[in-house]
């Protein structure tokens, strides 16, 4: 929605453009539980 503002100057309801990306096959993901490229040494550090 922030995007569409900023690069073409048009507002768009949020619910709108959430239609659209779903059209498009785009869905919301969760994150993984833990980044595969985590560093165990660093993180407990």
């Amino acid at each position: 929605m922030e995007l569409i503002e900023h690069e073409y100057g048009k507002k768009m309801p949020i619910r709108t453009v959430g239609d659209y990306l779903k059209r498009w096959g785009f869905t919301p993901q969760k994150p993984a539980k833990r980044a595969y490229e985590q560093n165990p040494k660093a993180v407990k550090k």
